[in-house]
């Protein structure tokens, strides 16, 4: 037979486990039922900040666009300033492209 002080130091160790295990149990039970209050909390704790994010957000997207207007500016100035470098070259394509259909049309009324 089995030593009672091995029997009852046994006992008591499954004992000690169940009851662990019972507390962790309670703990995440806990955890569980108070998630959404906890969630609601960091919210309300943080309204400022994510109230400063959406104006922080709303500046960015401005900026955004005047970077936008500005880039279709400069876009425009940079045409305007290329285009006496390709006048000749787009008349040449200009008689070609009259030549062309010239030729074509001259086909067409064989």
């Amino acid at each position: 037979m089995a030593d009672p002080f091995s029997v009852a130091a046994s006992v008591s160790g499954v004992l000690s486990l169940g009851i662990e295990v019972c507390k962790g149990i309670i703990k995440y039970c806990d955890a569980w039922r108070a998630v959404a209050d906890n969630i609601r909390g960091m919210i309300l704790a943080n309204k400022h900040q994510i109230t400063q994010l959406h104006g922080k957000l709303a500046k960015c997207e401005a900026a955004s666009s005047q970077a936008a207007d500005l880039y279709d500016k400069i876009r425009g100035v940079v045409k305007k300033a290329k285009y006496p470098f390709l006048r000749d070259s787009l008349l040449g394509m200009k008689d070609v492209l009259s030549e062309l259909q010239a030729n074509l049309h001259t086909g067409l009324h064989m």
